[in-house]
């Protein structure tokens, strides 16, 4: 009896084909950050009656306190960190979702108070957006984590994340929840992050933490990642936010040479070396991810032949 081998090549053909006929419903698709912005209130932000929503959270400009209104302990504030779910996007249980790449978008500003010519009162928002990848302030700075976060049977009684949440539908939402919020156990001013203030679920690929802005907003969600999903489960784009305290923080000496500084450097010393020093910090932050997304074939995963990774 002979067997008929097939050579690599027709292996390589036939690998190709299938994963070509499995892939035939997959969908690339964008999710980005959308949120409730104040500074829209009484313009709008679009036609539809009531949209005061932008493409950012925004970041609020004081630290978090105690309820006595002691600051923070450096340990404090490090475990009270404002988390931020920027996007997400659910894979159901008989689906798959391939992460490609993210896009991140940080900016720092002040508000300035301004009399008009009638004499009216108003506040006008300055931004600056950070594209320095490693800049930040000397004492706040910002992480972000791409997670999956694998749902399954909820048992109240014992929270998925190590944490005590005083709402069970808490830990639901943050399984669960895709849109763009800021998380709490507690609400600011006297803010709690849950899970003890960190981000649940697994890393994915090299990005579960990473602190700098590796993927700036403009040159878009590149294809730098491969790394699949089946579900059911969520993949969301985590960001925490330790904020500046303008009355504390080191200053910019007298005489530096702010030519050779970053630019976010310059925005800085330009409000701080105003006549009444004005003070800046984070004010918004917004992140995007790219993906492929489709249903499971006979509950199997097509693994391309760039596929790095499948995790169940």
């Amino acid at each position: 009896m002979t067997t008929e081998r097939s050579t690599p090549e027709e292996t390589d053909d036939r690998v190709q084909e299938a994963w070509k006929a499995l892939y035939a419903d997959r969908r690339t698709l964008e999710v980005s950050t959308a949120a409730f912005d104040p500074r829209k209130l009484g313009v709008g932000s679009s036609p539809f009656l009531g949209d005061i929503s932008s493409s950012m959270l925004t970041i609020p400009s004081v630290r978090p306190r105690n309820a006595n209104n002691v600051p923070l302990t450096t340990l404090e504030l490090q475990r009270r960190r404002y988390m931020y779910r920027l996007c997400g996007l659910g894979v159901p249980a008989n689906g798959w979702c391939r992460v490609r790449g993210v896009r991140q978008y940080l900016e720092i500003g002040t508000t300035l108070e301004v009399t008009g010519a009638s004499q009216e009162q108003w506040k006008f928002h300055v931004r600056k957006q950070v594209k320095s990848p490693n800049w930040s302030f000397q004492d706040g700075n910002v992480s972000w984590h791409l997670r999956f976060i694998k749902c399954g049977p909820y048992d109240t009684k014992a929270p998925p994340f190590g944490t005590t949440f005083g709402n069970p539908a808490t830990v639901r939402q943050l399984q669960e929840g895709t849109d763009a919020a800021l998380l709490y156990d507690v609400l600011p001013p006297l803010y709690v992050p849950p899970n003890g203030g960190l981000p649940p679920g697994d890393g994915v690929g090299s990005l579960g933490t990473f602190r700098d802005i590796r993927y700036g907003w403009e040159k878009g969600a590149l294809d730098t990642l491969d790394v699949a999903y089946t579900g059911p489960g969520t993949i969301v784009l985590i960001a925490t936010v330790l904020q500046t305290d303008p009355a504390t923080r080191p200053t910019y000496p007298d005489r530096m040479d702010t030519s050779i500084l970053e630019e976010e450097d310059r925005f800085v010393i330009e409000y701080e070396r105003q006549q009444t020093p004005v003070p800046t910090f984070y004010t918004g932050i917004a992140g995007a991810i790219l993906a492929d997304v489709g249903p499971l074939q006979n509950n199997v995963f097509p693994i391309s032949p760039v596929t790095r990774s499948v995790h169940r």
